[in-house]
């Protein structure tokens, strides 16, 4: 079956679905590695020893139930003893020559994906090349032994930085230190195996050097959706307005286009250019450019409605999003502020409150969220409800919480309680 899909494959390797073949050769030489015939050498062994080992113990028991002589009762035991020790060591045997078989094939795997790779590495249209080095990344990642920060490392284990140095053999980008994509592809591999080792500050180190170093025409439409994200997600809104931008104007028919929609949707939205934001999402939404980023668009979407004082279409937007089971977590609790939010605009300050208790109390792992729905409610309280005590408590409350109490909201909210 591998061999079948290996020919399938090199067929022809710009067809989409010549990456689909390559991931089941990849995955079947893995497979190939954990041999049947393990299972079978390690079944002998247990029935080899098997029948010796009741024996023993049986002698052992015979020898206690009828009052055998101590000396005769502790050879019996050191019988058993060594016969389990003699079972567990051709067991090993036979465990390390499987495990030694199931490295050989995933180094092999390896060698047939960084080959596909360093075909395309250079050639920055081939948008297949992205989801090979995610898929590079991802395994290297698995090979890391994780360690708790103050426990005792291992010389001898595999660590982030034979990761890296093994990226960097297996894109060879050493050969290709001239190419402009290859180097680019090369910081993008080492920034999402930081991501997949949840090392945010070495992932954002590779990512920005992406971004410092090269124009939105020089990168594939992938790096340039990854990149721009993370970019915006720290803020960083000039950078990834070009890049969104450009996969707006040049990758429209890539699958990363509603990354393209959704980060200029957002800017727009920071930018106060509602109309705009709104637009983005409407045209994204119309014609079916919503994959992965569907959720985003749509919570962009409904904030501009909400922005623009359309309150009932605003609310129907964020309601539908948070009953929406497939993107439950922190945008659900997003949509219960806004709704919150759009309540206290039009003077429903009780109904309101309702929303931001629902925000911190149901979601209260989303800090982000929960913190502006403590604030909301103390403000309230304090404010146009006239209860200073409530204020007080939920800011009592607020301030108790690890993750809430060094929040920018979490300053505003000792400021209103220095008023109370």
């Amino acid at each position: 079956m591998r061999d079948l899909y290996k020919e399938v494959y090199d067929w022809d390797h710009a067809d989409p679905k010549s990456l689909n073949y390559l991931y089941e050769v990849i995955k079947a030489t893995e497979r190939m590695g954990d041999k049947p015939e393990f299972a079978q050498q390690a079944e002998a062994v247990q029935k080899r020893f098997s029948a010796q080992l009741a024996a023993a113990r049986k002698k052992v028991d015979d020898l206690l139930k009828s009052d055998g002589k101590p000396a005769e009762v502790t050879a019996a035991k050191a019988a058993v003893t060594t016969l389990s020790t003699e079972l567990a060591a051709e067991l090993d045997v036979v465990e390390k020559a499987r495990q030694a078989s199931v490295l050989a094939a995933k180094t092999e795997a390896l060698g047939i994906l960084s080959t596909a790779v360093a075909e395309s590495i250079n050639d920055r249209k081939q948008e297949g090349s992205e989801k090979l080095v995610l898929f590079l990344a991802e395994k290297l990642a698995r090979k890391v032994k994780r360690v708790k920060p103050d426990a005792a490392v291992d010389p001898n284990a595999y660590t982030a930085a034979n990761a890296e140095d093994e990226i960097t053999k297996l894109l060879r980008l050493e050969e290709n230190k001239d190419s402009l994509i290859a180097q680019a592809r090369g910081f993008f591999a080492k920034g999402q195996l930081a991501a997949f080792l949840r090392d945010p500050v070495k992932s954002d180190f590779y990512f920005k050097k992406i971004s410092a170093n090269y124009k939105a025409e020089e990168l594939s439409p992938t790096i340039l959706a990854i990149v721009g994200d993370h970019m915006l997600a720290k803020g960083e809104t000039k950078n990834s307005e070009g890049y969104f931008q450009y996969i707006m104007e040049h990758h429209r028919s890539s699958e990363y286009a509603d990354y393209g929609f959704a980060g200029l949707a957002e800017i727009r939205l920071i930018q106060k250019k509602y109309k705009e934001a709104l637009d983005l999402c409407v045209e994204a939404i119309d014609n079916g450019v919503v994959m992965s980023k569907e959720k985003d668009i749509r919570f962009i979407k409904a904030r501009a409605l909400a922005e623009m004082k359309k309150y009932p279409e605003a609310k129907a937007e964020f309601e539908e999003i948070a009953k929406t089971k497939e993107w439950k977590g922190e945008t659900t609790a997003g949509c219960l502020y806004w709704l919150g939010v759009m309540e206290e605009r039009q003077g429903n300050n009780a109904e309101a409150v309702a929303y931001y208790r629902r925000t911190y109390q149901a979601w209260k792992k989303y800090e982000l969220w929960s913190a502006k729905g403590y604030l909301g409610a103390a403000r309230l309280f304090a404010t146009k409800l006239d209860q200073k005590k409530e204020a007080k408590e939920i800011i009592t409350e607020m301030l108790s919480k690890d993750r809430i109490k060094d929040t920018p909201e979490a300053t505003e909210a000792r400021i209103l309680s220095t008023k109370l």
